[in-house]
This record gives structure tokens, sequence and C-alpha cells, in this order.
């Protein structure tokens, strides 16, 4: 497929699963795919409140609406720096709308958005909380993880006095410092990275990385096999390493 502001052709797959051990039977993780526009990601919501499958449920639904209403504003400005712009001011926008509509009284309805938005020859990367984007450029072996953790763990390793392997899971990576529905205003990270064709985007949820390593990550992306058989292979290793969380991934090949 090719996106309506992507120089290439790509191909997408996606999963989500409920994983093994979530005793409530919930599946707080959703996914967002607009093929039109070239823009994805997952959501994580957040477990510890009592409302975290509202606040991913309510983005799923209504982020995809907001990236609609943006394309006015791209239509007159397509520079990269102008949507990247836009990117933020949208992912903005949704966190301070559930904010005001759940969380002004009581924290109770929370989530993650890893996403990234296809255009010319980048990937232009949105982030707030834990869930993930990686790139693996053509002829690489590793993947690269793109976005920043936002968790009190991830402060720890920022500042040497913890490695990024014993972050996952460690208790303090459970307590995000980014994510929508918070208080504003803090806004998403972005990030930028230049493609070429051959090149992979994993985009997924604490629910991948924290049963599965990245090196064995990188290993299934870099197996020649289709990617949905790859998304599925992604979430069965997951849930083989314990499924201690639901998982959502979503695979991206760039084209010619």
């Amino acid at each position: 497929m090719k996106a309506i502001y992507s120089k290439y052709d790509y191909d997408v797959s996606s999963a989500t699963d409920i994983g093994f051990m979530r005793f409530d039977q919930e599946n707080q993780d959703e996914l967002i795919l607009q093929d039109d526009i070239g823009f994805y990601a997952v959501l994580d919501g957040m477990g510890g409140l009592h409302g975290g499958g509202i606040a991913s449920h309510m983005a799923k639904h209504i982020f995809p609406d907001l990236m609609r209403e943006a394309l006015h504003d791209v239509a007159e400005n397509q520079t990269i720096s102008h949507m990247a712009n836009i990117l933020n001011e949208q992912v903005v926008y949704l966190s301070d709308s559930i904010y005001e509509s759940s969380n002004r009284i009581y924290l109770t309805s929370g989530s993650t958005i890893s996403g990234v938005w296809l255009a010319e020859d980048r990937a232009i990367f949105v982030n707030m909380g834990d869930s993930r984007g990686y790139h693996l450029p053509n002829g690489e072996k590793e993947i690269r993880q793109i976005t920043r953790d936002h968790n009190e763990a991830a402060l720890l390793v920022e500042k040497g006095r913890l490695s990024k392997e014993k972050a996952i899971g460690h208790p303090l990576s459970c307590e995000l410092t980014a994510f929508i529905g918070m208080k504003p205003s803090t806004a998403p990270d972005i990030f930028i990275q230049s493609l070429q064709p051959g090149d992979k985007i994993l985009l997924c949820t604490d629910g991948l990385y924290g049963m599965v390593k990245e090196k064995r990550i990188s290993s299934i992306l870099n197996a020649p096999k289709s990617l949905d058989m790859i998304c599925s292979q992604l979430v069965n290793e997951a849930n083989e390493n314990g499924g201690d969380d639901n998982i959502a991934v979503i695979c991206i090949e760039i084209k010619s």
C-alpha cells in the first residue's frame, strides 16, 4: 500500500492478544490503523487505574478523527517539521481531552501511545508512556529503540543507576511519568527517522518487550517470513514466555 504522504510503498500487519496471566479477562491494549494517511499506533491502558481500558478505547476511536481533521492544515504546509508539530498538537489535544473528561478530580483513566506517521521518506514517531517504537534498518541485525520510555525506572537508566535490561519488570517501571490523560501540560516526545526500502518498523506495548528480549525480537523481524507470520510469532513467544500482560504489535516493512 501507499499512504497519501508517504514516498514509499509499504506492507503492514498487526496483532493483539490478552495474554495468559490477565485474570481480569480484559484486553486494555488497542491498535490504531489508518492506512489512508499512513498513521499507526499501539495503546496500552494503565492497568492500575479503574478506567485504564476506557482511556485506550477512547483514544482508539477519537484519535483517527483528529488526524483526519489535521489534514486540512497539512495540505497547506507539507514539510516534515510542520507535520511533526501537527502530530504533537493532536496528541496533546487528545490527552487534555481525556484529562478534562475523566481525570480532573481523580486520576481514573490513562493510556500510553506509541505511534508513527509515514511522510515522504521519513517516519515521524510520537510517544507518551512506555510503549515503544523500534526501527530495523535494511541489512542490520539489531533493532533500534527510537522512542524513550516514560517511567521512573527509565529515569534511573538515564542517570546510570540501573541497566536497561533490569529496568524491564522493575517495580518503578509501572510508574509512568507521561501518559494520555495526565494533567496538562506535558507534551509527547517526537522523533523523526529517515527510511529506505527494506527497513522495518515495530510498534509494541510492554506486553511484548517485557516478555521477549530485544535480540530475539530482532531475530524474528529478520526472518524471511510474511509480516502476518512475524506478528503472530511475536505474540506467541510473548505468551510462551509467560504472557504476563496484554500484547499489541504493529509491523511495517518499507518497500520501493
